[in-house]
């Protein structure tokens, strides 16, 4: 079992942080990954469990900036999360002469239950039981080059 990992710009500074996400009401934080949570103590009757955290070791974050890892790395090592933009290439049904690039933003295709690229022109799914495959192996010519936070322009034209 794999532990969810995300990513959110601080409120004050403006700078990414990563780790896991706490929602409290309205307001969203990012533990840091490095920290171990301390069960404080186990409520027994309600099943609650009430956790310590240090202060220092929780970021509020901007909500709109709140992005989830999606488990997987571009070709230069490089995490990929929900709303970056992509560059990768495509080839239809195996066929080299259908070949082309997309540029795109990543987002959760919740009908096809997969990771996607939206171009606004068209949406192509990151999975591999798709008829339209990554070129080249599962993770090979996807390279992460920016985010909708950070770099909106990248989406225009």
């Amino acid at each position: 079992m794999s532990t969810a990992k995300f990513r959110g710009k601080d409120k004050k500074t403006g700078q990414w942080w990563y780790g896991s996400l706490i929602v409290n009401f309205d307001r969203y934080y990012i533990v840091l990954s490095e920290i171990n949570m301390t069960l404080m103590r186990c409520d027994h009757l309600s099943r609650r469990r009430l956790w310590h955290i240090d202060e220092d070791d929780i970021i509020e974050v901007i909500p709109e900036t709140v992005s989830e890892y999606i488990g997987r790395k571009d070709e230069n090592g490089r995490e990929i999360y929900k709303r970056d933009i992509i560059r990768t290439e495509w080839q239809h049904d195996g066929m080299t002469n259908y070949d082309y690039e997309i540029t795109g933003e990543v987002f959760f295709w919740e009908s096809r239950l997969c990771w996607a690229i939206d171009n606004k022109e068209a949406i192509r799914p990151l999975c591999s039981f798709e008829r339209e495959q990554l070129a080249e192996s599962e993770d090979g010519g996807i390279e992460v080059i920016g985010n909708q936070t950070d770099n909106p322009e990248l989406l225009e034209g």
